[in-house]
């Protein structure tokens, strides 16, 4: 068919870019928070049960 010819990046386009994984690492360090969150609390109502359930 026809080649594309490469597109040029600009500033601007790299910033949007750079942007956007910026806030996609962003969305991933606030899920790994919440799960670390909910896994900590979890894990030491689990343990004050067992704790308390075995003396």
């Amino acid at each position: 068919m026809y080649e594309r010819e490469p597109v040029a990046r600009t500033a601007g386009s790299e910033a949007a870019s750079g942007g956007r994984i910026e806030a996609e690492v962003e969305d991933v360090k606030r899920k790994a928070m919440y799960w670390l969150f909910w896994v900590v609390l979890m894990g030491g109502l689990m343990f004050s049960l067992v704790h308390s359930a075995l003396s």
